[in-house]
């Protein structure tokens, strides 16, 4: 059986972020194995254990340059 894939809408929805930070986690390879599809405007799937994984490893702050500022939870 395959694993769910997610759109990143339905990505920022289980997070609880928006559409927007999940294209800007993709483009900084916060999510591994990433799918793209399209040639033009790449259309992008998100394994649901890959969102999982994010959402359980904490919060993610504001992309600073090329990094992306990890806050660890209290």
């Amino acid at each position: 059986m395959q694993e769910e894939m997610l759109t990143p809408k339905e990505a920022a929805a289980a997070i609880g972020v928006s559409d927007q930070t999940i294209y800007n986690w993709i483009a900084a390879g916060i999510f591994r194995g990433v799918v793209a599809r399209g040639i033009v405007k790449p259309r992008y799937l998100i394994s649901a254990s890959e969102v999982e994984r994010v959402k359980r490893e904490g919060n993610y702050g504001p992309i600073t340059g090329n990094k992306i500022a990890h806050y660890a939870t209290a």
